[in-house]
């Protein structure tokens, strides 16, 4: 008897330590002192093993010291003792981000959102995942969902400029950088990102100053000197710029994206800047870059090209030209083919056509697949359909080579319900936009099917009963 009172007492005095210990961990967690943390969490759960709230809490802390797959273990521990808690989804999320599992974490801050639909950092979250999964419109919708909630938040304001500005709406992209500066003025990041908004708006002047800022305010890496170089070359400060390209290359690690462009422009500057030129920058730039392209100096032209793209990021000759480059250069270890492909499809994306060159070097990059339907699109009758014994009548003149052979006659409506599939198969639709040559693709897709509507009986079938492939119809 004697022995079981003072296993009770013993039991009772350290289910007691129970809050110091929690309050001692919340502590800790709150000096940084994360490491201390978890010892003091894992005590409490020793003593109480289903508390979520410990659980989730030192998810925190071990995702804090960089133990992704206990913080995951925690984060899941406590959503399953506790299943309607969005912040232990949110936490899940974040690891599942933070182990490079966009696909998990998005399904998680989705859910999240749906058990807590005005916790704004939930959709601001949910934004970087798919600005990491290159999902533009959906950061776009999840950041304004954020700043709708909470209209100063800043790293929704930053994602949101960063997904404008890859969707090359420019415009609204230096809007939402200005907004974050003028509720950061101090914060390096945007002021240089609103500073190359600039830039590509052709706002020199403004787009300098913003470089001087960025440089006060001690964001004095070398992005922000390469930034400032471009600005006092486009103004015709030709030896200053080349000093700040010679301190950009300095200050740059062996990693930074923009050595080889730096190296290029710095070669580049007295070509661009010395001599009196009434032409704008951005057509200085494509000059010189088709200059140095028909000359054959094409580490140069491609850099020269590839800045024109970046002063004049909605026209079809820049990107073009840029193409050109790229293809003839054509260096595996540069990655060419894939920069001119990216061009390409960049420039499908404007919704203006491509030009016969630039359907030349789409040719050079496509996939099978999209040659294919192109030809079927380049071969579709001027009704909406395919004719199925030849392809002859609608060849188009400058064909090379020109189609020859022919199938059975009476075919049209197979051949031309075929042919929408296969558009449908590789997603395109009436709706679709993408422009590879004189029309969208939608325009084809929707021909066709007008033209197959028109051939639909009155009891809604398709073809003639009496024929042997009626039911292929």
């Amino acid at each position: 008897m004697l022995l079981r009172a003072i296993v009770l007492f013993a039991l009772a005095g350290t289910l007691q330590d129970v809050p110091e210990l929690r309050k001692s961990a919340s502590e800790k967690m709150q000096k940084g002192d994360f490491a201390g943390a978890i010892q003091d969490f894992n005590r409490v759960l020793e003593l109480s093993p289903k508390e979520w709230l410990m659980y989730y809490l030192r998810g925190e802390s071990r995702k804090e010291t960089g133990d992704l797959d206990g913080a995951l273990a925690d984060a899941s521990k406590a959503m399953e003792l506790e299943p309607t808690s969005a912040a232990a989804c949110a936490l899940r999320a974040s690891v599942k981000f933070a182990r490079k599992d966009t696909d998990g974490a998005l399904q998680d801050y989705s859910e999240a959102i749906r058990r807590r639909p005005k916790e704004a950092d939930y959709w601001v979250n949910r934004g970087a995942v798919k600005l990491a999964r290159d999902d533009y419109r959906g950061t776009v919708e999840d950041c304004m969902k954020a700043l709708e909630l909470k209209p100063q938040e800043a790293v929704a304001l930053q994602n949101l400029g960063t997904a404008q500005w890859k969707l090359k709406d420019f415009d609204a992209a230096l809007a939402t950088f200005t907004r974050s500066v003028e509720l950061n003025p101090r914060w390096t990041d945007a002021v240089h990102m609103r500073g190359l908004m600039e830039y590509s708006l052709g706002y020199y002047d403004a787009a300098l100053k913003d470089a001087d800022l960025a440089l006060k305010l001690g964001a004095d890496h070398a992005d922000v000197y390469f930034q400032r170089a471009c600005c006092l070359m486009a103004k015709g400060r030709g030896k200053e710029a080349k000093a700040d390209f010679d301190e950009a290359l300095k200050r740059a690690d062996s990693t930074w994206s923009y050595r080889i462009p730096a190296e290029g422009l710095r070669a580049a500057v007295p070509d661009l800047t010395e001599g009196p030129s009434t032409l704008p920058f951005a057509r200085r730039l494509l000059t010189k870059g088709k200059e140095l392209l028909a000359k054959g100096d094409l580490d140069k032209a491609v850099e020269v090209l590839e800045e024109a793209l970046r002063t004049s990021p909605k026209s079809p000759e820049a990107f073009e030209a840029a193409a050109a480059a790229h293809l003839k250069r054509s260096d595996p270890n540069k990655g060419d083919r894939k920069r001119a492909k990216i061009l390409v499809f960049d420039a499908v994306g404007l919704g203006k056509g491509l030009s016969p060159q630039m359907q030349r070097h789409l040719s050079a990059v496509e996939s099978q697949v999209l040659a294919g339907l192109r030809w079927l699109a380049h071969h579709q009758m001027p009704d909406g359909r395919w004719k199925s014994d030849s392809a002859l009548e609608a060849c188009r003149k400058d064909a090379t080579p020109k189609c020859d052979g022919r199938g059975k006659a009476g075919s049209d409506l197979r051949a031309t319900a075929l042919a929408v599939l296969a558009f449908q198969g590789a997603s395109y639709s009436a709706l679709s936009t993408d422009n590879y040559d004189t029309k969208p693709m939608g325009e084809t897709v929707k021909a066709a099917q007008q033209w197959l509507v028109a051939q639909q009986k009155a009891d809604g079938s398709f073809g003639d009963p009496a024929s042997e492939r009626f039911l292929e119809d």
